[in-house]
């Protein structure tokens, strides 16, 4: 049943590998990045302390755990930070932390609603603070009426993803309520909630360094053919642009440290490949093909934009592991 979640959760970057993928095309061939952690999943960096923050599956005799760790790509040191909380099974399976990298925010889950509640990671037993009072965009429906309807009461208030901006005032989440599902905008200081894209028109939004615009996916058909592709908005008016328009599927993107650049990932023979859009003038480039029996999962970056982070399957097992690579200025010749 865990390993289900997990899988579900996951279904976006993994299902390609492990539908098409014969198993014996697992753990062959040689990395094109270098090896930092294994079996891992939703990486993000966290400057202030220049860790990287990630899911682990912890392997254990009888089930596997999913526990969130920052790990130091310097000396490939793991620490688990909260070790009593199994995201399988205890919260939803999305995080961001706070600019002084002491603080994250994960979301508790009851039977119809969910709330933000900001943990500090030096007290992991500590009673965390309340961010959000989600419970106001509550339907109203019973547990008996959801079900009487064919509705899981769990799925009448989601928050999927979230993201915090650098400056800690603002919290991007996508949020759903019975099952439509949109980009909104949490303004901390203010108390104020604000849906930022139409419902089910926007989804994995990630702040641009100055704590103004956001990128964010979204399923369209503006390339002539139905496919995710990349847009940008300006959080303070909602104006939008593309930013990568093809006719394959474009997802999981993340702006550099200087905002300059996005790295995203591609749908492109039946793998998700590692790609970087410059801003300015949409040139795209490659950061590498992966062969066969191979895909990327997620890809960041580290703290001054040089280098790379993201989750490959294939190489070492069947659970993706984290890698490092450098940023080549040659891709966009």
């Amino acid at each position: 049943m865990i390993l289900r979640q997990l899988f579900r959760t996951l279904a976006l970057t993994l299902v390609v590998t492990l539908l098409i993928v014969p198993s014996a095309a697992f753990c062959q061939d040689k990395a094109p990045a270098k090896l930092l952690f294994k079996d891992i999943y939703f990486p993000e960096f966290v400057d202030s302390g220049k860790y990287i923050a990630y899911f682990k599956i912890v392997h254990a005799e009888t089930k596997d755990y999913s526990r969130l760790c920052l790990g130091n790509p310097r000396t490939g040191e793991e620490k688990i930070l909260f070790p009593d909380i199994d995201f399988n099974l205890d919260k939803i399976q999305a995080f961001t932390f706070m600019p002084d990298g002491k603080h994250v925010a994960l979301v508790d889950k009851k039977i119809t609603t969910c709330d933000i509640w900001l943990h500090d990671i030096d007290d992991p037993y500590g009673e965390p603070i309340r961010l959000t009072n989600l419970e106001q965009f509550d339907p109203g429906y019973t547990v008996d009426q959801l079900y009487q309807w064919g509705m899981n009461p769990k799925a009448v208030m989601e928050v999927k993803q979230m993201d915090i901006s650098p400056d800690g005032k603002k919290i991007l989440m996508t949020f759903g309520i019975l099952g439509k599902t949109a980009i909104w905008m949490y303004e901390i200081d203010r108390d104020h909630y604000r849906q930022m894209t139409p419902d089910r028109k926007g989804y994995l939004p990630k702040w641009f360094p100055d704590s103004e615009n956001f990128v964010y996916t979204m399923l369209d058909s503006v390339s002539g053919k139905f496919s995710e592709d990349l847009w940008m908005m300006e959080a303070r008016t909602n104006k939008w642009r593309r930013l990568v328009m093809t006719t394959n599927s474009d997802g999981y993107a993340t702006p550099s440290p200087d905002g300059e650049y996005v790295a995203y990932m591609e749908l492109s023979n039946n793998a998700w490949n590692p790609r970087v859009v410059r801003v300015s003038d949409g040139k795209i480039g490659k950061v590498f093909d992966l062969p066969e029996g191979k895909t990327c999962n997620r890809i960041i970056w580290n703290e001054d934009g040089t280098k790379l982070y993201m989750t490959l399957t294939g190489y070492e097992g069947m659970w993706p592991a984290l890698y490092e690579a450098p940023l080549d200025p040659k891709i966009f010749e």
